[in-house]
């Protein structure tokens, strides 16, 4: 399951992409963030292709595992200290 947000505000762009995997009874999210200017060549940058850079992070994605949940541990308690035993003698 995944979703995609595109907001932008003057020359600046921000694409998210959104991924959900139920997997061992638990919920994952994998969040996916491109932000572009319109500013070519500010300080040495160049444009980048955001479906480009989308394409290549989710190969990254893709090899993500997700291994089987282990049980939680319980807390162990501490050993109760035998009480000095008093003889009567």
């Amino acid at each position: 399951m995944s979703s995609e947000t595109l907001a932008s505000q003057g020359t600046r762009e921000e694409a998210s992409k959104y991924y959900h995997v139920f997997e061992n009874g638990a919920c994952y999210e994998f969040a996916l963030k491109v932000t572009t200017t319109d500013i070519e060549n500010q300080g040495g940058a160049t444009h980048v292709d955001r479906g480009e850079v989308f394409k290549r992070l989710e190969k990254i994605l893709a090899t993500v595992k997700i291994g089987p949940a282990e049980p939680a541990s319980e807390p162990v308690a501490a050993s109760p200290t035998p009480a000095a035993v008093s003889s009567a003698q």
